[in-house]
């Protein structure tokens, strides 16, 4: 029987947040407030220049030229006649300072196309014979991005069939194709420019998209978004091939083969060349002039591959009420990896983008990597009745990270099960309409944990370039010793679990609870338990070894519950689930870690954090110098009001290592997540929302907002709403924006780790099946259904995120307390998708 579907999806994607800048007018009141707080001589803006942007805010009000020139003399007793305000309002007479190219307000937000649109084909046949099956679909999907610079393309396309060789149908043939072509379309800046225009390029958003001349401003978006490309093909083919045989001598008994072969390749062009067809100011004659050594090429290659090879055989059999099923598979893995990269400089054009095109060559390398494992399973299941369980597993695994002689591990595991409910002194005691089913789980197992890279157990060499040999120490080249060999093997992982499955109330509540435990044994330690510093040695790291005892504990719950019922044709589902786990060091690696400190030690400490995992403790902010005259106050860095209350834990009167204390809870991995599920259907209608949260996950102030850059750098549009001001006094946010000098950034205090958590609608989907009872009687019509689905609807993080217009919860930049860790990329989707599938 022959069936054909046919789907097409669209979709409509928006951010699901907005960056907030202030205003040009409040931006600069902000700072010279900021400025004045913080005790300095002079403010970040006089007067005259306050008044040129007071003549911006205004103009955009609707104040004519007389109004302006008599306002801005009052506000700031300056002299202004009506010619000289009409002249700033002139780029050719008040050349690189005009009101309107440099006092503006302009929000770079609104240059960028927000809606973006997602379109997704794909046609599938199946059918086949009672000995044959096939399946095969073709696929294409299109989206767009923030501007026509950007755009995905993707086709893929499936082939899978089964088919018996033999008449008794004991031979099965089967073969799986999965291909994917996909072509990725960026601008030489890629997702930095979205970063750039909106926060990097200036300070304020005081500079117009293009200068009110109609020439094209040089570092404008339009500008940036012409300065080359950075383009990615990729093309991917999953492959797999095997055989089955059921052997017709041994009842319950096959063996089977198949080998699994993946390919990738890619090749990314990035071309970079000087903005053309702009100009540095409003009253330029002449376009900015482009230099060909500025114009580079970088052409990169990739290639991947795995190849997986499997012999299994399977056992399963029932002899009454005893039911066994036993599996032996050998695995066999080798990867290779390859790349090349070449870049050359020197373009006198934009438009002969090759390799050959370029005048000089500025680098070229490549690598090759290689990879294999190799692996035994057994497996033994036993079930009596379908009320006790057990399984029995073990795994002898090799691996070329290790030596020839510790290449191998052997692991193994055990679980067991009770269905208590099939018990018949159970039965007699319990109201089978009360309580349906219960099941007890246990196991434990030693699972091994493959450490370290391919061939670390040989020295090995690379070719530096900046050796410094000879009388004059003049720079050349030399092979080098870049690892020592180190003495590895596989780490273990002893995992204990256990849980309860549930139904009850006529399976209409379901649910069930797991918990587990894994004790963490063998990990890296250097062989050198002094910790010599290597280079002293001339050695380039320390070599290494399994530590011989258990060194961290970690452990977490898992619990889902369900509740499904119906009403005549109206049917309802409430569903949740939580996970939380936790890890600890229970015993430390090295001596590095033995503190003279006790509040150092991190022994049975839950603290997660990427970076302020260990840090300063505040006890808010001051509000008031009599606050701070009843405190400890740091001599430099609590200059004023709006500071940070440090607490001085051991009352020596000195900030120092012994008041560090640990910041338990996670770092950008939430310990904690839940979701709830609310579902309804209606005879052919369905409808459910899905709520995703998450608890103890912190993110990283970013460096700007610590004030590692006078006044938060140019974040301050976004940011000074969200700090300690005078006039703004919240607490629960960030400290008083300062210069660098008077800032806390560069060091580790608590605060500069956030509470990250957040509640997510995640998505919203509505379906209507109109085979069911509209089509019913249409026989050429196998099935149609119309689907919507909203995702990343909305959400709700708590009070204190000073972050909340500027990141996704969901996805936490990255951490550093050096700085680099900034926000503004483009912001997470939200997305509308309709579809529909038609089946024929």
């Amino acid at each position: 029987m022959l069936e054909i579907s046919v789907s097409q999806k669209m979709t409509m994607m928006t951010p699901s947040y907005k960056f907030k800048p202030m205003s040009t007018w409040d931006y600069v009141n902000k700072k010279n407030e900021l400025y004045a707080a913080s005790m300095a001589e002079s403010p970040a803006y006089n007067a005259t220049e306050m008044s040129k942007y007071y003549m911006y805010h205004l103009s955009s009000q609707g104040y004519g030229r007389q109004e302006i020139t008599d306002m801005v003399n009052q506000k700031y007793g300056l002299g202004y006649t009506l010619d000289e305000i009409n002249d700033y309002f002139n780029p050719f007479k008040t050349q690189g300072g005009d009101i309107e190219n440099y006092y503006g307000n302009y929000d770079p937000w609104d240059w960028f196309d927000h809606v973006q649109p997602m379109s997704q084909t794909n046609v599938s046949v199946r059918g086949g014979s009672e000995r044959v099956r096939y399946y095969s679909s073709l696929g294409y999907m299109n989206q767009s991005g923030i501007s026509d610079s950007y755009n995905y393309e993707q086709y893929n396309a499936i082939v899978n069939t089964d088919a018996y060789l033999l008449k008794d149908k004991s031979l099965k043939f089967t073969l799986n194709l999965n291909g994917v072509m996909a072509k990725n379309k960026k601008p030489y800046g890629g997702d930095n420019i979205f970063n750039n225009v909106l926060i990097e390029d200036n300070e304020m958003n005081n500079i117009p998209r293009n200068w009110t001349t109609g020439l094209e401003r040089n570092n404008s978006l339009d500008a940036r978004l012409r300065t080359g490309f950075n383009n990615t093909d990729d093309y991917r083919l999953q492959s797999n091939i095997g055989l089955k045989w059921s052997l017709p001598w041994v009842e319950g008994l096959s063996v089977s083969t198949s080998v699994n072969f993946n390919y990738s390749n890619s090749m990314n062009k990035t071309f970079e060349h000087p903005q053309i067809g702009v100009y540095s100011a409003p009253y330029s004659t002449q376009e900015n002039s482009y230099n060909p050594n500025n114009a580079k090429l970088s052409q990169t290659w990739n290639n991947y591959s795995l190849t997986t090879g499997i012999v299994q055989a399977d056992y399963v059999r029932s002899f009454g009420k005893h039911n066994l099923s036993a599996m032996l598979n050998y695995t066999s893995q080798k990867r290779r990896t390859n790349s090349t990269m070449a870049k050359k400089y020197g373009y006198p054009a934009i438009y002969n983008t090759q390799i050959d095109g370029g005048s000089t060559m500025d680098s070229m390398n490549g690598d090759e990597g290689l990879w294999g494992s190799a692996s035994l399973v057994g497996r033994v299941t036993y079930d009596y009745d379908s009320k006790y369980m057990l399984q029995l597993s073990a795994n002898y695994n090799g691996s070329l990270c290790y030596h020839p002689d510790k290449r191998w591990g052997f692991f193994y595991a055990a679980s067991a099960g009770w269905m208590l409910t099939e018990e018949t002194f159970i039965k007699d005691i319990l109201n089978t309409d009360l309580i349906n089913s219960f099941k007890i789980r246990a196991g434990y197992g030693i699972v091994g944990n493959e450490l370290s890279k391919p061939f670390s157990y040989m020295n090995q060499y690379g070719l530096s370039k900046t050796i410094l040999l000879g009388e004059n120490m003049g720079a050349s080249t030399a092979w080098t010793e870049t690892n020592v060999s180190s003495n590895l093997t596989w780490g273990e992982s002893q995992q204990i679990s256990g849980g309860v499955d549930f139904s009850f109330l006529k399976d209409r509540l379901s649910g069930s609870f797991d918990t587990y435990l894994y004790l963490n044994k063998g990990d890296e330690i250097d062989m050198n338990p002094e910790l010599t510093y290597t280079p002293i040695l001339g050695l380039p790291n320390t070599p290494k070894m399994n530590a011989p005892y258990v060194t961290t504990h970690k452990g977490g719950v898992e619990f889902s519950l369900n509740w499904n019922d119906r009403i005549g044709d109206f049917t309802y589902r409430v569903g949740a689930n939580y996970t939380h786990w936790e890890e600890v060091t229970v015993r430390h690696a090295d001596k590095s870690t033995d503190y003279y400190y006790a509040n150092l030690n991190d022994l049975g400490v839950n603290a997660h954090a990427e970076t302020y995992n260990i840090s300063w403790q505040t006890n808010g902010i001051f509000t008031s110098y009599d606050d701070m005259y009843n405190s400890y106050l740091h001599f430099k860095r609590n200059h004023t009001v709006g500071t940070f209350r440090m607490d001085d834990r051991n009352g020596d009167g000195v900030l120092g290592i012994a008041d560090y204390a640990y910041n338990e809870g996670g770092g950008t991995t939430p310990q904690t997540l839940y979701g709830i599920t609310l579902g309804m259907g209606w005879k052919d209608f369905s409808f459910e929302v899905f709520f995703q949260g998450a608890t103890s996950v912190s993110g990283d102030v970013t460096s700007p907002a610590r004030s590692q850059q006078d006044y938060y750098w140019k974040y301050g549009k976004y940011l000074f709403q969200e700090s300690y001001t005078p006039s703004n006094p919240i607490t629960n946010k960030l400290p008083l924006p300062t210069n660098s000098s008077y800032g806390w950034g560069y060091n580790y205090v608590d605060v500069w780790g956030y509470d990250a958590s957040y509640l997510k609608l995640k998505n919203i989907s509505v379906s209507y099946d109109l085979k069911r009872r509209v089509l019913k009687n249409v026989d050429y019509i196998k099935g149609l259904s119309v689907n919507f689905i909203a995702n990343n609807v909305c959400t709700w993080v708590k009070k204190s995120n000073p972050f909340s217009n500027m990141t996704d919860p969901e996805y936490l930049p990255a951490n550093s307390i050096w700085g680099g860790n900034k926000l503004g990329s483009y912001p997470t989707q939200r997305s509308f998708t309709l579809s529909a599938t038609l089946t024929l």
